[in-house]
């Protein structure tokens, strides 16, 4: 079997699945209750889809398995394996399966404490799942090379620093975070609620914030020590 085809099946079944729970939700929005157990079901196959993604791209890259091409490109042989754990999100591909990771697992928020406006944000977050299902499909972290080379071409040194194994994490649950309040914000403007919803998304706004603000602190800190930007930043 080729060793992509089980991450990239993985993607795909957590893209079908998302489709299925966006019209699921918006079914069960205009009345269709009966559709509630499916959907939360349908969701945790999306989450257990992309945990598996998460799992296995670790696999290949613990495994040194250089026929992937992220692999190849933000790992070698000699890496330690601190590096080797933030070599996950040292490329574009790596990182939106971080974010979606995280957008999957914070998701669970509006599933179960979403409230009168957890079917339509529901909906809205769907949308927002869709669009890194649709860049992982075309921009596969999982995508093979021509050949399997002897070594990686290593983690760029810049990015060989403690701060890489904590900044990136951090900010993006702070990203990931954002999409709640803003689902709930949308749900409030279908449902013609201009007022209520505030006070339902102020924690997640709060949480939020800081750790959005951690994120931009630590990477401010990462920024003044490895690169000399100047405290400025």
């Amino acid at each position: 079997m080729s060793p992509n085809l089980p991450g990239d099946l993985l993607i795909f079944l957590a893209f079908i699945f998302n489709l299925v729970v966006g019209v699921l939700f918006f079914l069960i929005a205009r009345g269709k209750t009966s559709l509630e157990d499916l959907a939360k079901r349908s969701y945790h196959v999306i989450a257990l889809c992309i945990a598996l993604a998460v799992a296995y791209l670790y696999f290949l890259f613990f495994s040194h398995s250089f026929i992937i091409k992220y692999v190849y490109d933000y790992s070698d042989r000699s890496l330690p394996f601190f590096y080797i754990l933030s070599a996950f999100w040292g490329g574009q591909e790596g990182t939106y399966l971080l974010w979606l990771f995280f957008n999957v697992l914070l998701g669970y928020i509006l599933l179960y404490r979403g409230s009168q406006y957890r079917n339509y944000a529901m909906v809205v977050f769907s949308s927002v799942n869709l669009f890194f299902l649709l860049i992982l499909l075309k921009l596969s972290p999982f995508a093979l090379m021509k050949f399997t080379p002897p070594d990686g071409a290593g983690l760029n040194p810049l990015l060989q620093d403690p701060w890489m194994v904590i900044h990136p994490p951090v900010i993006f649950v702070g990203y990931a975070m954002a999409a709640i309040p803003f689902s709930i914000a949308m749900a409030a403007l279908i449902i013609n609620d201009y007022s209520l919803w505030v006070k339902k998304v102020f924690p997640w706004v709060a949480v939020t914030a800081i750790m959005l603000a951690g994120g931009n602190i630590l990477g401010g800190y990462w920024a003044y020590k490895t690169l000399g930007w100047g405290g400025y930043w």
